[in-house]
């Protein structure tokens, strides 16, 4: 007579989904605090943006940008004849950039250019997108030959595009696409400085810069 034994089944092993369930979740949690924390600074931005004027008085260092070949650019194409920024162009501009602007409606684009925006935004605003992306294009290029622009002109092609935008509104939900537009191109040149704009960032890019420019810089002393 065989003695009497109590089998024990081996433990089950975790299938895949169980495994990744623990990786899941930290994704979630992660990208949990990184919404949380860029919502958080485009808050601090919004904030700050109503206490301080869009464009400040011209100073010495602005007035030197306009008698550059590239600020001369920029303040034609956010001008009245925004199309005289193809013909003063300088030809450096191809070089560094890899294209030459057209005419579209009147005003110079990026034929490659787009609305990059989180959310999507009227057809309607697809070609002032475009001039906008043509203006970036354009401090690149200054920066690239050695002469950059200062904050000035970023500022001013931003509120070239936010303008263009509600003026090609006609309904109220135009508007409130130009609204989260205005807030996010801000934001975006707030949390760069109103320099030289930087393409294609992560996002763990997104919430250091942010939280430099939020959290940091003020304690550090460091302005707008």
């Amino acid at each position: 007579m065989r003695p009497h034994t109590t089998e024990h089944p081996s433990p089950r092993r975790p299938d895949r989904e169980e495994r990744r369930a623990p990786k899941r979740l930290a994704f979630r949690r992660s990208l949990t605090a990184v919404l949380a924390l860029l919502i958080a600074g485009q808050c601090v931005f919004a904030a700050r943006t109503l206490a301080v004027e869009r464009d400040p008085a011209p100073d010495s260092a602005i007035t030197a940008d306009l008698r550059s070949p590239y600020g001369a650019v920029v303040v034609a194409l956010t001008g009245d004849r925004p199309e005289v920024a193809i013909r003063i162009l300088p030809d450096s501009f191809a070089r560094h950039l890899h294209y030459r602007p057209r005419l579209s409606a009147g005003r110079p684009v990026n034929p490659r250019g787009d609305c990059s925006s989180p959310v999507p935004l009227p057809r309607r605003f697809t070609d002032l997108c475009r001039t906008h992306d043509f203006g970036y294009d354009i401090l690149r290029a200054a920066a690239a030959d050695g002469r950059p622009l200062g904050g000035w002109a970023r500022r001013a092609l931003d509120q070239m595009l936010v303008e263009q935008m509600y003026a090609s509104c006609t309904n109220p939900f135009c508007g409130a696409a130009a609204a989260a537009a205005d807030l996010g191109l801000s934001w975006n040149t707030w949390r760069q400085r109103s320099g030289v704009p930087v393409p294609r960032e992560t996002s763990w890019q997104l919430v250091t810069t942010t939280a430099q420019r939020a959290l940091i810089d003020p304690l550090i002393g460091v302005g707008a």
